[in-house]
């Protein structure tokens, strides 16, 4: 897939032609390397029905379904589970509260909601609002409400943008518990930039965490992961998933073997706290499975 979405934002990083800029390099922008292997369009099986009951919604654990509002995103990442979305003009878009609210009627153990796409603070800010507020007022069966974005370290502005909304939600819905997971791969995507964003979200009282992928010549070695989680403990965000990368058509560039993860996580076991480890995990149509233990 040649096609490349890159911020401004990313894309003055890159000019610079330090460390960092080599970091997004490899993760957006095109290299023919990565165009042929026999890996899937759909790794994780989302579209098929099964696991995909509504357009709009993913729903692979009982207690929790992701909604997806958008396809858009301010970067496309190379290794991306969705990139068979990724440039779809007419592709997901914020659906109907009153779909979703329907099929929580109809699933009434459902507690959980997470917020994704595509990026969900690509999405404009009232929209958002309206839509979180309609499902949220419905009833009180959700009890959790997170987002997972890449915009903290792609694009700052698009969380700026978020934060009235954010803060709003936490006023109207005092009683849900709201959280941001942060999608962060290497410890020089964190700028000062996306320090204030932490600092800020943390003042509205979110919880924060953090997932990554773990990439070839990216951040698979031991040190590099080391310095990423702890500063994500100092600024107060919590290492929540280590991914072993999805087989996403176009991936396998990127992938590390399932025994180098394991070795890595064996060495971060030895020069962290335990409580500073994500979960190390592989992601399916079942739902994510631990891979250490």
């Amino acid at each position: 897939m040649k096609n490349e979405i890159v911020s401004k934002y990313i894309q003055e990083i890159i000019n610079k032609n330090n460390d960092a800029s080599e970091i997004w390099k490899k993760q957006f922008l095109y290299n023919p390397s990565q165009e042929h292997d026999s890996y899937e369009l759909d790794p994780l099986n989302e579209e098929d029905k099964s696991v995909r009951p509504h357009h709009n919604i993913i729903h692979k654990y009982p207690n929790k379904i992701l909604i997806l509002i958008t396809n858009k995103c301010p970067v496309f990442c190379r290794f991306c589970t969705r990139k068979r979305n990724a440039f779809e003009e007419n592709g997901i878009s914020v659906p109907s509260a009153d779909d979703i609210n329907d099929y929580l009627d109809k699933n009434k153990n459902i507690h959980e909601l997470i917020i994704s796409g595509g990026d969900p603070f690509t999405v404009d800010s009232e929209k958002l609002y309206e839509f979180i507020k309609k499902v949220l007022s419905h009833s009180n069966q959700i009890k959790y409400l997170r987002y997972h974005t890449r915009c903290a370290t792609t694009l700052p502005k698009f969380c700026i943008n978020k934060y009235d909304t954010l803060e709003k939600l936490v006023e109207v819905f005092p009683m849900v518990t709201h959280s941001v997971v942060f999608h962060i791969n290497h410890h020089l995507e964190i700028t000062k930039e996306t320090n204030e964003i932490f600092e800020k979200l943390l003042s509205f009282q979110y919880r924060l965490f953090s997932q990554t992928v773990l990439l070839k010549d990216i951040n698979n070695c031991p040190n590099i992961l080391k310095r990423l989680f702890e500063m994500l403990i100092k600024f107060k965000v919590q290492p929540y998933y280590l991914h072993q990368l999805d087989r996403a058509k176009g991936s396998k560039y990127f992938e590390v073997s399932l025994e180098e993860g394991l070795k890595i996580m064996e060495q971060l076991k030895l020069l962290l706290p335990s409580y500073f480890l994500p979960r190390y995990v592989r992601d399916s149509s079942r739902g994510k499975k631990n891979l250490f233990y």
